[in-house]
């Protein structure tokens, strides 16, 4: 293609010859950057590429974490157990093995709501606990008249083993712990497992073995979860390396002697929640229905053997005292249970015996 010869001629540089001249400097002096230019190439380039953020003008400080507890496992050993003063503000609730617990493990300076046969129904409506004026009350208006507790122990579920329904059986247990929660709010409420029971008592019994203790456990530690309450395996203070009672901690199968008692009490005091601990949770949500009647549950049932407890060799005939316990107090781990062996269909039906 040929231009005509009347048309100028325009040249064209190279890209980089188009670059201003550089402004010359005076001697002496010298050229100053924009204010925030970084005089290294690589941190130019950075800021030129990535846009830096604006500084917050002050930094928040997050507070100290609270201390926090795990209610997905049992209550872990402590280092320094407590002393017999921990439980002057303690109220214990069971059957006739907490009446021996209170007979021979040498505590003193507590409370004990504990009678013969007690279990999660007749704590409701069963008149067992003698006031100072010859009355009797359930457990539960015992505790009403009394509320200020700090620290509530409970015990049940030996007595209940032979009902047909583990729902029916966790229901009525959340509905105690309920109760409870709405009487004295402020209270510590430990959960303990039901302990086991001999070897020979367990392979004798389709009801009151070994392998239903640990089924019902599960359905109380299943509570304490729900409820935010503390579960203690207090089983484990007293089994040997396979699950059972040893021989020479009871003399019936069931009932503990003094040294299984000893050993229980050793154990609750080097299982305790520190008070830092109980501080920092919050307030216990109670059902509605806590303070209703208890509904209609099945039939009372009690161990199939019908020994008088004997707690050490040298009082194997005495037999646990203050059935009938007064309101006036005194001066003052663990792993759960194993899975379910076999469905609630299965499970034998309630006996009526009557414990000793």
């Amino acid at each position: 293609l040929s231009l005509p010869p009347d048309m100028p001629r325009i040249t064209l540089s190279k890209c980089s010859s188009r670059e201003k001249p550089a402004k010359e400097t005076p001697p002496g002096e010298t050229t100053a950057l924009p204010s925030g230019t970084p005089t290294d190439t690589a941190a130019f380039w950075s800021n030129l590429l990535i846009p830096s953020s604006k500084p917050s003008a002050t930094p928040e400080v997050s507070p100290s974490a609270s201390p926090t507890y795990d209610f997905s496992k049992p209550v872990p050993e402590t280092e320094t157990p407590v002393e017999d003063a921990y439980f002057q503000d303690a109220v214990f609730i069971g059957n006739s093995r907490t009446e021996g617990f209170f007979l021979y493990s040498g505590l003193s300076g507590s409370t004990s709501y504990a009678t013969q046969g007690l279990n999660i129904n007749t704590v409701f409506t069963r008149e067992t606990v003698k006031q100072e004026d010859g009355t009797k009350i359930s457990v539960l208006d015992a505790l009403r008249a009394n509320s200020n507790f700090k620290k509530v122990y409970i015990m049940l579920g030996l007595n209940e083993l032979g009902w047909v329904s583990l729902d029916q059986f966790q229901a009525q247990y959340a509905k105690l712990v309920d109760a409870i929660q709405e009487i004295s709010p402020d209270a510590i409420i430990y959960l303990q497992s039901i302990l086991p029971v001999s070897e020979e008592k367990s392979a004798s019994s389709n009801i009151y073995n070994n392998d239903r203790i640990q089924m019902f456990n599960q359905r109380i530690f299943a509570v304490a979860q729900e409820k935010q309450v503390f579960y203690i395996n207090v089983a484990e203070a007293v089994a040997d390396e396979n699950g059972c009672l040893p021989s020479d901690f009871t003399s019936d199968g069931i009932h503990l002697q003094k040294k299984a008692c000893e050993q229980w009490l050793a154990y609750l005091k080097s299982h305790t929640i520190p008070q830092e601990v109980i501080d920092a949770l919050p307030t216990p949500s109670v059902s509605p229905s806590a303070s209703v009647a208890e509904s209609p549950a099945p039939a009372e049932t009690t161990p199939d053997a019908s020994p008088s407890p004997s707690p050490s060799a040298a009082a194997e005939t005495e037999k646990p005292a203050n059935t009938e316990n007064t309101t006036k107090k005194e001066s003052a781990s663990p792993a759960p249970s194993p899975s379910e062996a076999a469905s609630e269909s299965s499970a034998p039906s309630p006996s009526a015996k009557t414990e000793p």
